[in-house]
């Protein structure tokens, strides 16, 4: 059976239990696929991650418990990773691999504002166990304990973290002297993943149930527009990044498209007309204006009363 038959098997027999009885247990997750490596995944922990929801903080067996997302009734595709996205092939073939790949790893992706680097991690987040942040509103100190929460609220043996605008990580000191003091410390962070990995978390003394986890893989994925705002010694964890170019327009008509139909849900019609008003009237010619509009236009209607409200105007921030 492949993987997606097993997740698909998986959450019939959830959605099973969960109209029997209310709600799951996590051993219910893992007793639906048993103990199965999915990509570098623990698949309860894929499944939990991605269909479920925390219902109550403990269950009457001092177990949390969970109740299932309107995602779970659709059909899994754990292949289904950077859909989304036109182009870029090469990037997404390095990106595989890498998730693939065994041990610690980190990669940076480097290019100007809304060239899409941000949404290769958005769909790693979606797909794997991860931690998101804005490097803007990050420490190391509040990176570590997301990472340490997040592996104890899926018991995942390997983990994501995923930081978008690194070089927004600075302190804006008056002289200076601490500027990068954050991106040091996250270095530093880095550089202790091999102790990470090589630990184990009991949960025991915070009231929850016992058990023991070694964490096997403790990846970094990074982007930033800018390098020369990371630290050098940051840069060197990282090692050769990843460049990405300018769309032209052309490219960002059809990647905008495809991003606001699969994204956005999107019809056909006026996922076209929300990308061809980006390329054509906007401003700004980049993927986070698609972004922008997927968020907040949901019928032609609204294109039509946000394209009167921008020609007022003369353009506006949202």
């Amino acid at each position: 059976m492949e993987a997606k038959e097993q997740i698909n098997a998986a959450l019939k027999k959830l959605l099973e239990i969960e109209k029997k009885r209310g709600f799951l247990y996590y051993d219910d997750i893992v007793k639906s696929v048993g103990v199965i490596q999915l990509k570098d995944v623990y698949l309860p922990s894929y499944i939990l991650s991605r269909y479920c929801v925390e219902h109550t903080t403990f269950g009457p067996k001092w177990s949390w418990t969970y109740k299932l997302n309107s995602e779970a009734t659709l059909q899994a595709d754990p292949q289904d990773i950077f859909a989304d996205i036109v182009g870029h092939d090469d990037v997404k073939n390095i990106l595989k691999e890498f998730i693939n790949s065994e041990g610690n790893a980190n990669i940076l992706l480097v290019g100007d504002y809304g060239t899409g680097k941000t949404m290769f991690i958005r769909d790693i987040e979606e797909h794997f166990p991860s931690v998101y942040v804005e490097g803007g509103n990050a420490t190391a100190v509040g990176i570590l304990q997301k990472v340490r929460n997040k592996i104890l609220e899926l018991r995942t043996t390997r983990i994501f973290l995923l930081i978008d605008e690194l070089d927004k990580m600075v302190n804006p000191s008056k002289d200076g002297s601490d500027r990068y003091s954050e991106q040091e410390k996250l270095a530093n962070l880095i550089d202790t993943a091999a102790k990470l990995t090589k630990s184990k978390f009991d949960t025991s003394k915070n009231g929850d149930m016992s058990f023991d986890l070694e964490l096997k893989g403790f990846k970094v994925i990074a982007t930033a527009n800018r390098m020369y705002n990371i630290s050098p010694l940051l840069q060197s964890r990282f090692g050769k990044p990843i460049i990405f170019g300018q769309y032209t327009k052309d490219e960002l008509f059809k990647i905008g498209k495809v991003m606001l139909m699969v994204r956005y849900h999107m019809s056909e019609d006026l996922a076209t007309a929300v990308a061809n008003y980006v390329v054509q009237e906007e401003k700004e010619v980049n993927m986070r204006e698609v972004d922008k509009l997927g968020n907040i236009i949901h019928s032609k209607d609204d294109l039509d009363r946000y394209r009167r409200i921008t020609s007022q105007r003369g353009g506006m921030n949202l």
